[in-house]
């Protein structure tokens, strides 16, 4: 009986030692499932996926905030708000200086075109032949302050190119003071050689330039060149004349003391008279230092006559005293038929508003008159 029961225990200690030898160890801190228990295998396979999972979710989240960290960096988000909120300024900035770039570039090239075609040749004694850019003109050899006008041309560029918007085939065009025509010239250029010019020049020696200069350029079958001086009445008058052109002028006029200027003897007609049997017109340019009003008053009819009808005066404040007027009175005088003013920009044509003291500061400038509310001031403000 006893060595049943310890052989017994001894075969039953020696299967438990065995069993123990051959199960595997488990970790430490781990419970190791039971041999045959299901629910163990699950339970380290769950936990296997929530490893992966917080894994693969640490991973992107570090690369969102890899990502983001540079965008929400302080700096970088000011700079970004800022630039949102300016996207529109700086796109019409942008818009601008390719605009300015084109117009300078496009300058730059005109005016290269205008200095090569400038070219000066001598046509005799007197005569100096000038290619400009309205066309050949002849000038006087000692007329110095006419060449360089000439030649250089920026104070006529802005008169140049009103006259291409105002002007245009069929017109009428009145030249009062045509001196060696530059503006019928720039006139007969804008009508394409097809209408009426009709200019005025009562010096001779120049009035014989003019008429070369019009038959230079093919123009001699469209301007009528009259030798005599617009007034306000006619009959004979005396005209001072000096060595530069801009410097004739009547003799009722006082002289500065240090002008010496000859006289002769010139016919005076009006306005009203020369065209009284064709009175439409389109556009009168007046260049009479000092005798504007005179011009003015004689061509009253042609100018009520007129509704569209547009004129360039040039203003002298120098001239103007001499005759004893304010820049007031003279231009209440333009405002008594209706006509408003604005000034020429020498540059482009376009005419703007000034004041009267402005006007008084300077030395000479082109006025444009007109009624308020027509065409011409439409087409005048047109850029090119």
């Amino acid at each position: 009986m006893n060595k049943r029961l310890r052989d017994g225990a001894d075969l039953e200690l020696t299967f438990k030692l065995q069993m123990r030898r051959l199960a595997p160890t488990a970790s430490p801190g781990r419970d190791t499932p039971a041999l045959g228990d299901s629910r163990g295998k699950d339970n380290v396979a769950q936990k296997g996926l929530r490893a992966r999972a917080g894994t693969s979710a640490r991973s992107v989240l570090g690369a969102v905030v890899r990502r983001l960290a540079p965008v929400l960096h302080p700096k970088v988000f000011v700079f970004r708000f800022r630039r949102y909120f300016t996207a529109a300024v700086q796109e019409e900035m942008q818009a601008l200086r390719v605009k300015l770039q084109h117009e300078i570039r496009t300058q730059v090239a005109e005016l290269t075109a205008r200095l090569n075609r400038r070219v000066m040749a001598y046509g005799g004694p007197d005569e100096v032949l000038v290619r400009s850019d309205v066309g050949y003109v002849l000038c006087p050899c000692q007329d110095y302050p006419l060449l360089v006008r000439v030649l250089e041309g920026e104070r006529e560029r802005g008169i140049y190119l009103l006259m291409q918007r105002l002007l245009k085939p069929g017109d009428v065009f009145i030249d009062v003071g045509a001196n060696v025509g530059l503006y019928t010239l720039a006139a007969a250029g804008a009508m394409r050689g097809v209408g009426r010019i009709v200019a005025f020049e009562p010096c001779e020696p120049t009035k014989r330039l003019l008429e070369a200069s019009v038959g230079l350029n093919g123009f001699s079958g469209i301007v009528d060149i009259h030798h005599a001086a617009v007034s306000n009445r006619t009959g004979r008058q005396q005209l001072l004349t000096g060595a530069a052109s801009d410097h004739h002028g009547r003799l009722s006029l006082p002289v500065p003391v240090d002008m010496h200027r000859a006289s002769v003897d010139v016919d005076c007609v009006t306005l009203d008279e020369i065209l009284a049997s064709n009175p439409v017109v389109n556009l009168i340019k007046i260049d009479a230092p000092g005798a504007e009003l005179d011009v003015l008053d004689g061509g009253r009819s042609v100018i009520r006559q007129n509704a569209e009808v547009a004129l360039m005066v040039k203003f002298g404040p120098a001239s103007l005293r001499r005759t004893g007027r304010t820049t007031r009175e003279w231009l209440s005088r333009f405002e008594t038929l209706g006509l408003v003013h604005r000034v020429i920009d020498d540059e482009t044509g376009v005419p703007e508003p000034w004041s009267t003291d402005r006007l008084e500061q300077v030395d000479s400038v082109n006025l444009l008159f007109a009624r308020a509310g027509v065409e011409v001031w439409r087409n005048a403000a047109m850029w090119r």
